[in-house]
């Protein structure tokens, strides 16, 4: 069944796809790194710049430190390319 779900979901445009990712990042950074697991093309669509504009930075360390891995950097430096106004503030 869940297969079916996602054919459904995957059925459905792009662009409305791309909207839904956005509003799930804008709200949740852990939502979206779920919804990027479903599947290819859900990771393929999460990838896009503009859902990295609108992710939600609030539950995300604001202060770098030597351990600080470098994932974290490397998504910190996407958000900043995306334009996302709470990783350039």
């Amino acid at each position: 069944m869940a297969s079916t779900n996602l054919n459904l979901f995957e059925s459905l445009p792009t662009e409305l796809v791309i909207l839904i990712v956005e509003r799930v990042a804008s709200y949740s950074l852990e939502d979206l790194v779920s919804v990027k697991l479903c599947s290819r093309f859900l990771n393929e669509v999460g990838n896009e710049r503009s859902g990295y504009q609108k992710v939600t930075l609030v539950s995300f360390p604001t202060e770098l430190t030597w351990t600080t891995n470098q994932h974290v950097v490397s998504f910190m430096n996407i958000c900043i390319a995306s334009k996302n106004l709470e990783a350039l503030y």
